[in-house]
């Protein structure tokens, strides 16, 4: 079986930190080929990866100055996103994968995206070998991710490299079961048979469980980072409104936010009034965001607002791996359905009010939340599970 992905370790990427799951727990090692950056690398996220395959290659990828990169968006949507900026870099690895096909026994493929552009790759190496068995792996919606605008023109081209891909590929996995009902609609009974529900998972080898908040304050975490939509306002607001209401539930508590602030770093003078209340802390290793994940008392998600949400956070799972409670301020949609699954509580990030009340039931039962004791579907995600059925879809292609 060969791999084809933009991210795998040891670079710093959600999908790296989940394919590395797959591969680990596979009862073979499969070959890969991957991106080749020079930055953006954490060894911690699978140390022995090469322990677990036979085969690898990686691909080099410049990484444009970001304000350049916007520019070439803005300016030439065309060029730079029918499907995405890694167009050019996805030829290279098609005319890699081409290579070694033909001087390996692999008849199997699995394609990765973000970026889509290696669905293109696949797309290639179908069309060349009709026999080769195809599973395209999609970790967000393509045509259809709210997060990512299009314009006429650059949407028309990409539902139909979107069309391609699916009417080619043997099974296409999704990691939200809502991602399947919106892409699903789209297309006849066909392609919906061919698409399977795929969850994130979490290593429980890779979580130190004796680890625990050994402080008398009370801490709830955010792990992440704030980009596109998503921002730490709902959470500022909704502590501020406990401040004027119920300042005394705030005492030896703290909310810790680790990870990049990014564009939203200017809203903090706002809110002076709450900042005893809150720690930054700047980006660390996927291990040691683990760690601080065992040594809180509560795990927080912050996801972006709108009507419904199709996506199911990677750093998610991993909270989910901790073995911790979990909130959310989060919409209706994926997160939600998960997080509630888990008997944790969720409030919409457009409603402050009942963000405020959330945060008010777990400081006002802070013992029960530091004696919790997670449900079973807490091992649903567990990696060993998840790879098993990802195993059982390869084997029905």
């Amino acid at each position: 079986m060969l791999f084809l992905s933009f991210c795998m370790p040891p670079l710093k990427y959600p999908r790296s930190i989940q394919i590395s799951r797959l591969i680990k727990n596979m009862p073979f090692k499969p070959s890969v080929i991957y991106g080749d950056e020079k930055n953006n690398l954490d060894y911690t996220i699978l140390a022995n990866f090469d322990d677990f395959i036979k085969y690898k290659y990686q691909i080099p990828f410049k990484i444009d100055n970001r304000y350049f990169s916007f520019f070439k968006r803005k300016c030439f949507p065309l060029l730079y996103k029918t499907p995405d900026i890694n167009k050019s870099w996805s030829k290279k690895l098609y005319s890699k994968a081409s290579s070694y096909l033909k001087n390996n026994d692999e008849n199997t493929i699995v394609t990765f995206g973000q970026p889509m552009s290696v669905h293109l790759a696949g797309l290639k190496l179908k069309k060349d070998n009709p026999h080769l068995k195809w599973i395209a792996h999609f970790s967000d919606p393509w045509v259809d991710n709210p997060l990512d605008k299009k314009g006429f023109f650059v949407k028309k081209i990409n539902i139909n490299l979107e069309k391609n891909v699916f009417e080619l590929a043997d099974k296409l996995i999704f990691t939200s079961n809502e991602t399947i009902e919106l892409v699903g609609k789209k297309y006849n009974s066909d392609i919906n048979d061919k698409m399977y529900y795929l969850p994130h998972s979490y290593d429980d080898s890779l979580y130190n469980y004796s680890l625990e908040n050994k402080n008398g304050t009370f801490i709830i975490r955010y792990i992440g980072g704030f980009y596109s939509q998503r921002s730490p306002k709902p959470l500022f607001e909704a502590v501020l409104n406990i401040l004027k209401n119920e300042k005394n539930i705030l005492n030896d508590v703290k909310f810790e936010i680790i990870g990049n602030l990014g564009r939203h770093k200017k809203i903090l003078n706002n809110y002076n009034n709450i900042a005893q209340y809150f720690t930054f802390i700047e980006n660390v290793s996927y291990q040691k965001s683990l760690d601080l994940m065992l040594s809180s008392d509560v795990l927080l998600v912050i996801d972006a607002p709108s009507k419904k949400s199709i996506f199911f956070p990677s750093k998610l799972v991993d909270y989910i791996g901790s073995k911790k409670p979990i909130i959310g301020i989060t919409p209706d949609g994926t997160s939600k359905n998960i997080i509630q699954e888990l008997n944790g509580l969720t409030a919409n990030p457009d409603n402050i009010e009942d963000i405020s009340q959330m945060i008010s039931k777990v400081l006002k039962n802070k013992m029960a939340y530091r004696n919790f004791i997670c449900n079973n579907h807490y091992i649903q995600f567990n990696a060993k599970n998840v790879t098993n059925k990802f195993m059982d879809i390869i084997k029905n292609v």
